[in-house]
C-alpha cells in the first residue's frame, strides 16, 4: 500500500491542486511509510518476547527505542525541519527492531523473513520502476492506470512466484467463484 501511495504522492497533489507545501512533505511519508514497513515487517516480535521468559528484554529495549527517540528527533529536527523527525524515528525503530529480530535469532532460533520475503520485495522495486517510467504524465486517469499497472505486476508476481501462502487460497477461491476453474 507505501508503494502505492508513493508513486502517486506528487500527482495527487498537483491533481487535486493542493498547496504545493505539500510536495515538500512527500518525504515525510516516504520516511514513515519505510518506519511501518520496518515495523511491520517486526512487529510481532514484542508479543513473542513479552510472553516468553525474557519479558524484561522487552522492557530494557522498549527504554533504548525511547533513548535513541528523544535526542534523534531533537538533533534532526534541528538540521533538517520537518523530515528530520522522520529520519529519526525511521532510525530509532530500525536498531530496536534489529535488536529484537536479533534476540530472537539467538535465543528462539527464529524469525520472520524468508527468500520469499527479500522476492516480495524485488517485485515491488520492480513494479514501481516501472509505473514511474511509464507513466510520468499526470492526472487522474494516470492515477489510476499507474495503480493498476503497479497492483497487477506485484499482485501478479506474488501469485505467479506463490510469495504469499495466505494469498495463494483466496485467489484460488476467487478463481473459482468467478468462473475460472483452472489446473490446480
Amino acid at each position: 500500500m507505501f508503494v502505492l501511495i508513493w508513486i502517486n504522492f506528487t500527482d495527487g497533489v498537483m491533481t487535486f491542486n493542493l498547496k504545493k507545501d505539500y510536495l515538500e512533505a512527500q518525504y515525510v511519508f516516504l520516511f514513515l511509510g519505510l518506519m511501518r514497513v520496518v515495523d511491520m515487517g517486526t512487529g510481532v516480535n514484542s508479543q513473542i518476547i513479552a510472553t516468553s521468559t525474557y519479558w524484561r528484554f522487552e522492557f530494557f529495549t522498549g527504554l533504548l527505542l525511547l533513548a535513541l527517540s528523544l535526542p534523534l528527533n531533537y538533533i534532526l529536527a534541528k538540521q533538517m525541519g520537518v523530515v528530520g523527525p522522520a529520519i529519526a524515528i525511521l532510525i530509532a525503530l530500525a536498531i530496536y527492531n534489529g535488536i529484537r529480530y536479533l534476540f530472537l535469532l539467538r535465543k528462539f532460533n527464529m524469525q520472520p523473513f524468508t527468500l520469499k520475503s527479500f522476492y516480495t520485495i524485488i517485485i515491488a522495486t520492480i513494479g514501481y520502476l516501472v509505473c514511474r517510467n511509464l507513466f510520468p504524465q499526470q492526472g487522474l486517469i494516470w492515477i489510476f492506470l499507474r495503480s493498476a499497472v503497479f497492483i497487477t505486476i506485484y499482485l501478479g508476481g506474488i501469485i505467479y512466484f506463490k510469495l504469499s501462502p495466505d494469498l495463494i487460497p483466496l485467489y484460488e477461491n476467487l478463481k473459482n467463484r468467478l468462473g475460472f476453474k483452472g489446473n490446480k
